[in-house]
C-alpha cells in the first residue's frame, strides 16, 4: 500500500484558544466554527480565527460538558446530566424533559444485531402511546438511572441522537424528535455498548 500525503489547505490560530479539543460545523452560518476549549465553547471565523462569541456554560447552570452538537437551525446542544439547547448567540432556549416524565413513543430493547430502521420507523409507522405498556415501564426504568450525555450528533432530519452512560456502568442511545420527545431507546445488547464518546449518522 503506497504512502498518502494529507496536504493542510488552511489553517487558523485564536488567542482565545488554550486547548481545543473538539470541533463542530454550523449548517447556516457556513462560516463558523463550534469549538469546545477548556469546559467553554468558542464560536470562531474560519476565514480568520476571530472570536465571534464566547459562551460560558457555567453561567448558564452547565457544570461540564460531557458532549456537544449543532442542529440544523445551528441550535447548540449540550449534553450533561441532561440536554440543553442553546441559540447560536448563547442564550439558553429550553431543556430537554427528562425521560421519566413524558410518554415514550417507540421503544426498542436488547437489539441482538442488527440496529432498527430508524428514519423509516419514524416517518412510516403510527405510533401509538405506551405509557401503561411493559415496554414503557422497561424503558422508563431506563431513562431514570441518572448518569450523563456522553455523545450527541443531529441527522439529516433533525432527530437528535443521544449516548447516555449510566452510573451503574450500562449504557444506551436515546433518539429524540426535533421539539424535544423522545422516540425510542436503543439499549445494548449483552451490555456491549459501555461508553459512547461519538456518534455520527
Amino acid at each position: 500500500m503506497e504512502n498518502s500525503q494529507i496536504n493542510i489547505n488552511h489553517q487558523i490560530t485564536c488567542s482565545a484558544f488554550n486547548e481545543p479539543v473538539q470541533i463542530a460545523l454550523f449548517k447556516q452560518h457556513l462560516h463558523s466554527l463550534l469549538i469546545c476549549d477548556s469546559n467553554t465553547l468558542l464560536i470562531i471565523d474560519s476565514r480568520t480565527g476571530d472570536l465571534i462569541h464566547k459562551i460560558d456554560p457555567r453561567s448558564l447552570g452547565i457544570k461540564t460538558i460531557k458532549a456537544f452538537t449543532i442542529g440544523l437551525q445551528d441550535e447548540i446542544i449540550i449534553g450533561d446530566h441532561h440536554l440543553h439547547i442553546l441559540s447560536y448567540e448563547g442564550k439558553y432556549v429550553r431543556q430537554i424533559i427528562p425521560t421519566k416524565q413524558q410518554q415514550i413513543v417507540d421503544v426498542d430493547i436488547h437489539i441482538a444485531h442488527q440496529p432498527p430502521d430508524i428514519i423509516p420507523t419514524y416517518y412510516k409507522q403510527q405510533h401509538s402511546l405506551a405509557a401503561n405498556s411493559d415496554e414503557s415501564k422497561s424503558s422508563n426504568s431506563l431513562a431514570s438511572k441518572g448518569g450523563f450525555y456522553t455523545a450527541l450528533c443531529v441527522d439529516v432530519n433533525g432527530l437528535l441522537l443521544a449516548g447516555k452512560c449510566e452510573k451503574d456502568g450500562n449504557a444506551h442511545i436515546e433518539i429524540y424528535h426535533n421539539h424535544g420527545h423522545l422516540l425510542r431507546i436503543i439499549d445494548s445488547h449483552s451490555q456491549r455498548l459501555r461508553r459512547p464518546c461519538s456518534l455520527a449518522t
